[in-house]
């Protein structure tokens, strides 16, 4: 059994081996997008600036919609501890998140008595070559890989640890490491709500405050408004959500739209499944992947929509 374990072990890590190898072997300490830039701007005036100024530069909007504090704040803390920015250090670190990531998958297996082989697979997904490409540049890893980190996380602590006060905390602050983070403490709300959470109604209050907050000094970007007719409009944000789904298999966009109805098909059984079972007294192992499957679709959304409003 101990040598079984061990192999598995290592099967486990070969892709994660291969992963590292490849940053290892491309990544160069240099910003690779002209988002890496901002972080810069933010250090370089940190030291010069009042408390409130720094907690305003912090929150800051990104790109119109996003505020990025939580992979703001990691980067401070970095360049105050090693005092120098190293992109290919720093993007190393950042994508140690993976194995927290493959860890709570782990956990859940277990919990659910599950085989832990499923976890050659898992790997095999999380450190795929063609899907890890966001996670060569800073604020790929910084924001998209954190929000992957706080999904799995908020979503195993809601489901197991339902009287722990942590998700809960963790999911108010998710809006502010990626803006999906805004969708999914809205479904974590109804998840509370029909579980009969003694929480819910003091989450659902500062998830108020939280949007208040977010949106309080929202502008926007009036200068690329697309000019499309709703019809092609809808037919866009369809299709975006599709094509999003199926390009995690295809790079195709014929054959990718068609596999993303075969997801959102098979998501929707999923779900008729999981709400007839009745599973509120005891979380069934649908729940955990239910709540990923829910959040990537309504993370499609809003892409699909951002890109439909900017003209497709």
């Amino acid at each position: 059994a101990k040598q079984r374990n061990i192999f598995l072990v290592i099967l486990i890590l070969i892709p994660a081996a291969i992963h590292f190898f490849l940053l290892n072997k491309f990544v160069v300490n240099f910003p690779s997008w002209g988002d890496d830039i901002i972080y810069l701007d933010l250090i370089e005036k940190f030291d010069k600036i009042s408390w409130p100024e720094r907690l305003a530069n912090i929150f800051d909007f990104h790109s119109y919609i996003h505020r990025i504090a939580f992979s703001r704040t990691l980067l401070l803390l970095y360049f105050k501890i090693i005092g120098t920015i190293n992109f290919k250090a720093i993007i190393l670190f950042a994508n140690l998140q993976w194995f927290a990531i493959l860890w709570v998958i782990y956990k859940y297996l277990n919990r659910e008595q599950l085989s832990n082989w499923y976890l050659v697979g898992v790997s095999i997904l999380l450190f795929s070559v063609n899907g890890n490409l966001d996670n060569y540049g800073l604020i790929g890893v910084l924001q998209h890989l954190s929000s992957i980190l706080f999904l799995v996380l908020i979503s195993y602590g809601l489901i197991y640890k339902s009287s722990h006060i942590w998700p809960l905390i963790m999911a108010l602050l998710y809006p502010f490491v990626s803006t999906e983070g805004l969708v999914f403490i809205l479904w974590a709300s109804c998840y509370l709500f029909f579980t009969k959470s003694k929480f819910r109604v003091t989450f659902v209050l500062l998830m108020v405050l939280i949007f208040v907050f977010y949106f309080h000094d929202y502008v926007g970007d009036h200068s690329n408004i697309s000019k499309t007719d709703y019809v092609e409009k809808i037919y866009l944000f369809v299709k975006g959500i599709l094509v999003y789904l199926g390009s995690s298999l295809k790079h195709n966009v014929a054959i990718a739209w068609m596999i993303g109805v075969f997801i959102i098909a098979y998501c929707a059984q999923f779900l008729w499944q999981t709400i007839s079972e009745k599973s509120v007294s005891k979380p069934s192992a649908r729940l955990f992947p239910l709540f990923l499957f829910v959040q990537t679709l309504m993370t499609g959304a809003l892409i699909a929509i951002g890109r439909v409003s900017d003209g497709g």
